[in-house]
C-alpha cells in the first residue's frame, strides 16, 4: 500500500503510515496538475499545507508550508535552495517531485521541533548566501528535479539571484515565528550589509540597459534590503554603506 501522512489523535503525533487508515491525512500519489490540500491538527494551531504539481509542462514541484498560528516555520536547512531558481521560498520544505517520503519525513521531523529554530542552521544558510554574492558567476537550477545546473556569468547575474534570495529572506521574516528573534535579526542585518557593499563597489562599472528589464527587478528587491537596515542598523547606515566615505 502507498504510504501516508497520519495522525495519531490519542497520542497528538504525527507519523508516517499507510494510505486508507483512519488517521491517514494524505497519501502519496501521482497526479498531473497543481494540486494543494490544507490540514489543520486538532486541537492545536497547526496548518499543514502540501502543494504539488506533477509531470505537467516541465514545472513538477513537491512542497510543503508549516504554520503555526499563522506563522511561518522557515527552512534554514536547505542550503541548495539558495541555488534554485522557482518554487524555493524559505518558508517552503521542498523535495523532488513525486518524493513524497522525505517529505512526510521533513513534516514530522519539523513538527516534532515546532519552537525550535537551530541557530547553526541559520548561520550556515546566511554564510553560503555571503559568499555567493562575492562571485562573479553562478550555477543555478531550475529546481529540485534539475540534473544539470545553467551557469550564470557576470556579477549582474550574480547580485540578481542574490537580492532576490535576500529579499525572500526578509519578506518571509515578518510572517515567521522567527520574527523578533534578536539573534536572526542581527545575522540578518550582517548578510544585508555584505549586500550593499558588494552592490556599491560593483554599480560604477556596470552598463546599464534601460531595455533590461531585470534591472528593475533588482532596484526593487534593493529597496526592501536596504529598509531592512535602515530600521534595524544605524541611523542612514545604508547610505554610508552604498556610498562609502561620502557621509562622513
Amino acid at each position: 500500500m502507498d504510504s501516508a501522512l497520519c495522525y495519531d489523535s490519542e497520542n497528538k503525533r504525527l507519523y508516517k503510515g499507510v494510505a486508507g487508515t483512519k488517521d491517514c491525512l494524505i497519501s502519496k500519489h501521482d497526479k498531473k496538475g497543481y494540486k494543494t490540500y490544507k490540514y489543520s491538527i486538532p486541537g492545536e494551531p497547526v496548518e499543514i499545507v502540501i502543494s504539488s504539481n506533477l509531470h505537467y509542462q516541465g514545472a513538477s514541484f513537491l512542497y510543503a508550508q508549516i504554520l503555526i498560528k499563522g506563522k511561518s516555520l522557515l527552512n534554514f536547512r536547505d542550503v541548495r535552495a539558495l541555488y534554485l531558481i522557482n518554487h524555493c521560498s524559505l518558508d517552503t520544505f521542498q523535495v523532488e517531485a513525486g518524493n513524497w517520503d522525505e517529505l512526510f519525513d521533513i513534516i514530522i521531523r519539523n513538527y516534532d521541533n515546532l519552537y525550535f529554530t537551530s541557530e547553526d542552521d541559520v548561520e550556515n544558510y546566511l554564510n553560503e548566501l555571503d559568499k555567493i554574492v562575492l562571485r562573479e558567476s553562478i550555477s543555478v537550477f531550475r529546481n529540485k528535479n534539475s540534473e544539470k545546473p545553467t551557469e550564470w556569468k557576470g556579477t549582474f547575474l550574480v547580485l540578481l539571484h542574490s537580492i532576490n534570495k535576500l529579499s525572500n529572506i526578509i519578506e518571509c521574516k515578518d510572517n515567521s515565528v522567527i520574527d523578533g528573534n534578536t539573534y536572526f535579526q542581527k545575522r540578518l542585518l550582517s548578510s544585508c550589509r555584505n549586500y550593499l557593499q558588494r552592490f556599491a563597489e560593483y554599480y560604477p562599472t556596470w552598463e546599464k540597459k534601460e531595455e533590461d528589464s531585470r534591472q528593475k527587478q533588482l532596484s526593487e528587491k534593493l529597496l526592501i534590503v536596504c529598509e531592512y537596515v535602515g530600521k534595524y542598523g544605524e541611523p542612514f547606515e545604508f547610505v554610508d554603506l552604498l556610498i562609502p566615505g561620502q557621509t562622513k
